[in-house]
Formats: structure tokens, C-alpha cells, sequence
């Protein structure tokens, strides 16, 4: 996600003071993280600036809201203060026209979120937290409310922020959790095959996540599966085996050391010189030429640099 500062233009900025906020609260604003960012109003989709949607994003998150110079901070980190503010003017400045404000702004600059604005992350972290809790009981309304939720997507997959990862990664544990134990209460409830739509959803974003794979089995076996609950739980148990086996490391060992290389073979002979051929040696030469050698008569040999001194 880019960081540089924009111009501030004219625009019908969609932000509102405390005590201004007088229109009627319908929430006809969806303000869509889940699965990717979506804006609409009575829906009729808004397009907000880039800036602007990192905003909106970041007062999603916090939901109590944070300063005008905390804000800033945050999302342009690498910023000086002055131009970091710039930017988060920029940004409030290019909020797209709405009826309904988009932005609170209260006293000491806090900044949030309009109530008139429905979230899709805090209604499906409303719901996780009634899924999980234990001492509490679901009826069938409920857990068909529960089905149509966005319990299928992560926290905006595609962005990449500092200040964004701590929340990805705490909505996909929980959402993960939620499809888990949402499947058993289905199973529960007698609703079978909602409970295994459910674990292989769990399954699908987590495929090596044994809590999934148990809640399928549970699922078939509440479905009255048991021979391919069983068939199901021998082969997700072989592909963890193999999985693990792939990527164990020996624990309190030393590594293996590697073989000895093999000694240097040792060069080939050469050809044999013919019978009566004396080959010349270094003690032969002298500054660097050879010395001519010719046998003897007798069988030695002759050297005619000694016979020329």
C-alpha cells in the first residue's frame, strides 16, 4: 500500500462533528474487510481514495478510535509529523460524498468511525463470541444466522500494513475457531451436513490444522458416516505423517556429516617409448633446452654437448 502524501482538492468529504450528527442512524453505509475492501451506500457502490479507504480501515479496527495525530502516525509512519498530517487531512478532505458522514470527529481530535456505518468484521466478531462461548445456547434461528456470515474470508488478504497484521492474524485464528466449534453445535443441532460445510471450509483455509479435520470427522459420524469418518481420519493422518516427515529436523543431534570424497584417480600411463628410445629427464636439460641424447653402440649413451667441450 503506498504511503506518499496526496494534494488535498475539493471534494464533499463525508465527515462529521459530534454535534452535528443529527441525521437519522438507519446504518445504510456497509463498510465491507472481509475477503477485500467494499464501500456502499443503499447499495450503491462508493469510491473512496486510497488514502481514505486506509482511514476507514484503520478506524474499523479501532473501534474506540484514536487521535488525529496518532492516526497520522500509524498510517504514514515514514512521514514526518508535519507531512503526515497533511496526509491524513488529504485523506479526510477525499472521503467520497455520502448522506450519511462516513467519520466522526469529537473533542481533542478523536477520530472513529460513524455509528451510521455497519462494519462486516464487528458483526462477525459479535457472532464468533457467541459461537464460542461455552455457557452459551444457540437455537436454530441463530445458527442459520451464523451460515450466512462471512466466516469464509480473511481480513483484507491483500493488504500488506505494519498496523493491519497483528488484526489478520487474530481474525483468522478466531474465525477458524468459530467454523470449528460452529460445526459441532450443527452437528449437535442435527443439522449433518451444514456441520461438514462448515469444517471444510475450516479445512480449506488450514489444511494441515487437526481441529479441522476432527470436526469433519465428527461431522460424518453425526451424520452416520462411520465408515468414511474412519477412511477420512486414516487419510488426513497419513498426509500429516508425510508432511511432518518432509519437513522434520533431528532434535539434540549432530548433522550427519557428509561421505569422504573420493581420492583423485591417479593419471594414466603413457605409451611405453620404443626399445633403444631413452626418454629425457630433468637432469637432461640445461637453461631451459633440452640436450640431444643418442644411444651408444654399447648400449649407453652418447651426449654430444660433453663431446663438443
Amino acid at each position: 500500500m503506498a504511503h506518499e502524501a496526496e494534494r488535498p482538492e475539493p471534494s464533499g468529504g463525508s465527515v462529521a462533528r459530534c454535534e452535528l450528527a443529527t441525521h437519522p442512524s438507519a446504518q445504510q453505509v456497509r463498510l465491507g474487510l472481509l475477503g477485500g475492501f467494499t464501500l456502499s451506500f443503499r447499495g450503491e457502490e462508493l469510491k473512496p481514495s486510497l488514502g481514505a479507504r486506509r482511514l476507514l480501515a484503520l478506524l474499523a479496527v479501532e473501534p474506540r478510535g484514536l487521535t488525529r495525530a496518532r492516526a497520522a502516525e500509524v498510517l504514514w509512519p515514514d512521514l514526518e509529523r508535519n507531512r503526515a498530517a497533511a496526509a491524513l487531512r488529504t485523506a479526510l478532505h477525499r472521503m467520497p460524498a455520502c448522506p450519511v458522514p462516513l467519520v466522526k470527529e469529537c473533542g481533542a481530535g478523536l477520530l472513529t468511525l460513524s455509528p451510521d456505518v455497519a462494519v462486516d468484521l464487528a458483526a462477525a466478531n459479535r457472532a464468533a463470541a457467541r459461537i464460542l462461548g461455552p455457557a452459551v445456547e444457540m437455537d436454530d434461528r441463530e445458527l442459520g444466522r451464523a451460515l450466512d456470515l462471512d466466516f469464509d474470508y480473511d481480513l483484507l488478504p491483500d493488504w500488506a500494513e505494519e498496523w493491519l497484521t497483528h488484526c489478520q492474524i487474530r481474525w483468522h485464528q478466531r474465525r477458524l475457531h468459530a467454523l470449528e466449534t460452529l460445526s459441532r453445535r450443527l452437528a449437535e443441532a442435527g443439522f449433518a451436513g451444514a456441520a461438514v460445510d462448515v469444517a471444510l471450509v475450516a479445512i480449506g483455509s488450514d489444511r494441515l490444522r487437526e481441529s479441522a479435520h476432527e470436526a469433519l470427522v465428527a461431522a460424518y459420524r453425526a451424520a452416520g458416516n462411520e465408515i468414511t469418518a474412519d477412511a477420512y481420519r486414516r487419510q488426513y493422518e497419513r498426509q500429516l505423517r508425510e508432511e511432518l516427515a518432509r519437513e522434520a529436523v533431528p532434535r539434540g543431534r549432530p548433522p550427519v556429516p557428509a561421505p569422504p570424497a573420493a581420492p583423485a584417480a591417479r593419471p594414466a600411463a603413457g605409451p611405453r617409448p620404443p626399445a633403444g628410445v631413452i626418454p629425457i629427464s630433468a637432469a637432461q636439460t640445461a637453461n631451459g633446452r633440452r640436450r640431444p641424447v643418442t644411444p651408444s653402440l654399447a648400449g649407453g649413451h652418447r651426449d654430444h654437448g660433453s663431446a663438443l667441450s
